[in-house]
């Protein structure tokens, strides 16, 4: 019994040790520029489940400590190789459109801030998958996006320094699903 225990524990301590190869579980950072700043947030990778051909894509910034803070989404994207333009979105047609929002969190983490759409259907606004994988049946990809989000009219200005709109660039997505 001890021997099983001792094999069991060397078997779970290894599977935690870094190797330096590739591992998908640690994708989950994706970077951008916001109004020309860095910006890094948590990603997450979700197959939609009311369409079973796109995904979510939702990146998060948390506070040191661990309040989510920002939040990016970008919503019905084809799993598919290709570039898919981001078409102006709001709250009512989120679930029909491929698109973006952009969310500011206050308080501990769940009352919302600001709030951003993509207003226009330029060619501006788009997220391409370069690379689609998969890994023990979890689906991985690589890809970049540029995006310009505006305030959310309906709502208004929560705060009146917030700009009227503002721009991801020179996008990176690498992120595994969960």
């Amino acid at each position: 019994m001890k021997c099983s225990l001792l094999i069991l524990a060397t078997l779970i301590l290894s599977g935690c040790l870094d190797t330096g190869e590739f591992n998908p579980d640690k994708t989950k950072l994706c970077h951008a520029s916001l109004n020309g700043i860095e910006w890094e947030g948590e990603s997450f990778l979700y197959a939609n489940p009311n369409k079973n051909d796109t995904m979510d894509i939702v990146i998060n910034v948390f506070n040191k400590e661990s309040i989510l803070r920002e939040k990016l989404l970008f919503f019905n994207i084809p799993i598919n190789l290709g570039t898919y333009l981001l078409h102006e979105t709001n709250v009512s047609n989120r679930y029909f459109v491929t698109g973006a929002s952009y969310q500011t969190i206050l308080d501990d983490g769940d009352v919302l801030g600001e709030q951003y759409y993509v207003n226009d259907n330029s060619n501006d606004n788009w997220v391409e998958i370069n690379n689609i994988s998969f890994d023990s049946d979890k689906l991985i990809i690589d890809g970049m996006f540029k995006v310009k989000l505006f305030i959310d009219s309906t709502r208004g200005k929560i705060f009146e320094e917030s700009p009227d709109s503002i721009v991801f660039s020179n996008g990176v997505l690498k992120m595994r699903e969960d």
